[in-house]
């Protein structure tokens, strides 16, 4: 399989539901169902991959408009 060009964190528990997550400091987080197969979750991350790295890109543009914003503030 190609490349996904992003890691991301991966969590198991009891839902029935694969989901996606673009946390605030730019980690995508995947949550999953524990009988789901690694294969099934990384197809579906790399169909969602144009998606995750657009909202990742987002993300960090925000988290660095944000440290730029506080670096000027401690300058003053």
């Amino acid at each position: 399989m190609p490349e996904l060009g992003f890691q991301y964190e991966l969590t198991r528990s009891d839902r029935r539901t694969l989901s996606i997550k673009i946390s605030r400091d730019a980690k995508v987080l995947v949550y999953a169902p524990r009988r789901m197969s690694l294969k099934h979750i990384e197809d579906f991350l790399f169909e969602k991959r144009e998606w995750v790295l657009k909202n990742l890109a987002k993300v960090q543009e925000r988290k660095d408009i944000s440290e730029i914003g506080r670096a000027v503030q401690q300058e003053c």
